[in-house]
């Protein structure tokens, strides 16, 4: 593991879903200086640990624009507490025109939900919307499973 690619993981833990976004840049020294074309990125897979803060039932979540160069993301959505009640999450794309990435209803705890794929653009930002059947606070737990 080189220098950039551990600068890159301790950035994308910091948020949890940035690492979608930053999925493959530093490791393989791209950046928008030296890439020049839509060259697709090469191939990778990750786990993603997010956390969404919810007060009365309701929580967001932003991460920073990053540079993605294009690349089409895949995987699945689990979450994993609490497990009462159910939950709507939706994921859009601020920095592509709010292009939907992922929508929801009725999601439990334990099941995997897939989603994509989705290409992003030159950047992404993604905005994480939750919604819980129950009206109390808590934090929404789970993990994304990517590959690109």
């Amino acid at each position: 593991m080189n220098a950039n690619t551990q600068s890159t993981q301790s950035t994308a833990n910091s948020t949890g879903l940035e690492a979608i976004e930053l999925a493959g840049i530093a490791h393989y020294g791209l950046s928008e200086a030296n890439l020049g074309s839509r060259a697709p990125l090469p191939a990778g897979s990750g786990t993603i640990p997010v956390s969404v803060p919810v007060v009365n039932g309701s929580g967001s979540l932003t991460t920073p624009s990053q540079t993605t160069f294009w690349v089409t993301i895949k995987g699945t959505i689990q979450l994993t507490a609490p497990s009462g009640g159910t939950w709507n999450v939706s994921v859009i794309d601020i920095a592509n025109g709010n292009a939907q990435v992922y929508k929801g209803t009725g999601l439990v705890v334990g099941t995997a939900y897939p989603f994509g794929p989705y290409k992003t653009a030159f950047k992404a930002q993604l905005q994480v919307n939750v919604q819980w059947s129950e009206s109390g606070n808590t934090t929404l737990k789970g993990v994304v499973n990517y590959s690109y």
